[in-house]
């Protein structure tokens, strides 16, 4: 029997989180252990199923063929919620089924939020095979998609009943898309392990590719953001601390329609911005700002060509983490350590573009 690396949350609504190299290989029988007699039925992209068909055949052969739609930022949509549901019903799922998502954060994301809302709700077990699904949004429960006024703007609390994560997987990965996950590792390196931080500073990005090293950067990864949501499960408190780097980088990401930057490189210049008005502040010392940004350079983040501080502006309208009356962000004070500042001004917001933006015209 494979135990699991840890559980979240706490009581008998905790869940296991197994991490380790060939977890893929005996997904069959993890998740008939953990569904007992629940009938499985496996969502995924197309393009997972194509690149993981063989290891995934096991649980095809007794789950029945898998529920499939398309990956990228694109299909990350209420549309696609929708056309999930109608496959759903198609296949005759109850309230005691349960799903085995397989793939990134947008199928996690996507078809987490279709279970999540279908027949209220039936339980899900997510199987997370990018570097960033893996360290973050397959913890903690959040699911939803995006509209054309910013990110995850729809969406919805949905514990799984398990996360298994197989490290071996990461190899497939284009660069760009493990780099990314990289970035969301190293945000949580800045909020709350100066260890993990210190591997970023030590590696090279080669090095960050090896499989050990992986293993390290997920499980530590997993770590922070488990001990942080467990006792925040709804993001009323220290949960948002997870959101150093966010603030600014969605609105880019909005800004390039979604395109010309992973989610990782977003998070990355827009923990630039926040370093920025956190030395404003008199939060942060330049020295660690500096040692911040050198971490960021070295997963060697994309620039994109050109930005409109306007649009970002605009979708920062529409932030889930803004109040009517209070603008909050998420402020480094020292490396291992933020707070969340819920009196950011306009000014302040505008100043850490332009600083963001300097940057990237180096």
């Amino acid at each position: 029997m494979i135990e699991p690396y840890r559980f979240v949350g706490n009581g008998a609504s905790a869940y296991p989180v197994y991490i380790g190299a060939g977890l893929l290989d005996e997904l069959n029988v993890l998740t008939k252990e953990v569904a007992g007699n629940k009938r499985r039925m496996l969502v995924s992209s197309a393009a997972i199923a194509r690149l993981l068909g063989e290891r995934l055949s096991p649980l095809i052969a007794e789950a029945g063929q898998p529920i499939l739609f398309g990956d990228g930022e694109t299909n990350k949509t209420a549309t696609t919620v929708l056309g999930i549901i109608e496959l759903f019903l198609d296949r005759g799922l109850k309230r005691d089924s349960i799903a085995i998502l397989v793939g990134g954060g947008v199928v996690g994301d996507a078809a987490g939020f279709a279970a999540a809302i279908f027949l209220r709700g039936i339980d899900v077990i997510q199987v997370p095979t990018t570097l960033l699904a893996q360290v973050d949004s397959s913890i903690g429960g959040k699911v939803g998609v995006n509209v054309s006024r910013g990110k995850n703007l729809i969406g919805a609390f949905h514990q799984p009943r398990a996360v298994i994560s197989d490290v071996t997987v990461l190899g497939t990965l284009p660069g760009a898309e493990l780099v990314s996950g990289l970035f969301e590792s190293l945000k949580s390196g800045v909020i709350g392990d100066v260890a993990l931080f210190d591997l970023f500073r030590k590696a090279t990005l080669e090095e960050l590719r090896e499989e050990a090293l992986l293993l390290e950067i997920v499980r530590r990864s997993v770590d922070l953001k488990a001990n942080i949501v467990s006792s925040d499960v709804r993001e009323g408190g220290a949960r948002r601390l997870l959101n150093y780097g966010h603030t600014i980088g969605h609105g880019v990401e909005a800004a390039l329609d979604y395109a010309g930057l992973t989610h990782g490189e977003a998070v990355g210049w827009g923990m630039l911005a926040a370093n920025a008005i956190a030395v404003r502040r008199g939060l942060l010392s330049q020295v660690d700002s500096e040692v911040i940004e050198k971490a960021v350079f070295g997963l060697s983040p994309r620039k994109p060509r050109s930005l409109d501080r306007a649009k970002i502006e605009s979708a920062l309208a529409h932030d889930k983490k803004f109040s009517s009356t209070k603008r909050v962000m998420v402020l480094p004070r020292r490396i291992g350590e933020c707070e969340i500042v819920e009196d950011v001004t306009t000014g302040e917001i505008t100043f850490g573009i332009d600083a963001m933006t300097e940057r990237m015209a180096v």
